[in-house]
């Protein structure tokens, strides 16, 4: 009785973990909110610090995935736009430079595929992770962003051409 118990807990389990293994592709929607607005003088005090454009039609994203818990035990792969990947582990950051004229690009990571678009050039976003999902404003870059990525390691610089 004892073995048939635990082949059952066994089956339930694996069935259980299998089924939260579920790509979710969430629409596409803008990198921005209405409510959101460019801190210019925040960016311009910190230009020192912030990468810089490539071009007139270059923009640059900060994704970063904050201390947690939740799934800390693996380095996350992260895909932008089919053409740059990295592993990213808690505390870590990386900064991806994209072409704006191109209108969609999407990020993606464990199990969740999000598709972003509007993206104005010669502006700083940040996307920020922290368990399995995003969780921090994405949008333009603010100084409460810059204050979670400025305790982090970076990871990488990655363009998106």
């Amino acid at each position: 009785m004892r073995s048939v118990l635990f082949l059952v807990v066994c089956f339930l389990s694996t069935n259980y973990s299998i089924g939260q293994i579920t790509f979710r592709d969430v629409d596409s929607t803008s990198i921005v909110n209405e409510s959101d607005t460019y801190d210019s003088k925040f960016i311009e005090s910190n230009k020192s610090n912030l990468d810089e454009f490539s071009n007139e039609d270059d923009a640059v994203i900060y994704v970063y995935r904050m201390k947690a818990i939740a799934g800390a035990a693996v380095k996350w792969q992260v895909v932008v736009s089919d053409r740059a990947e990295t592993k990213l582990k808690n505390g870590e950051y990386f900064t991806v430079h994209i072409d704006t004229k191109q209108k969609f690009h999407y990020l993606e990571f464990p199990y969740i595929k999000f598709n972003y678009m509007n993206f104005e050039p010669n502006k700083y976003y940040a996307i920020g992770m922290k368990g399995f999902s995003v969780v921090a404003s994405t949008g333009f870059l603010h100084k409460e962003d810059w204050n979670e990525i400025s305790k982090m390691s970076r990871n990488k610089i990655i363009s998106v051409k």
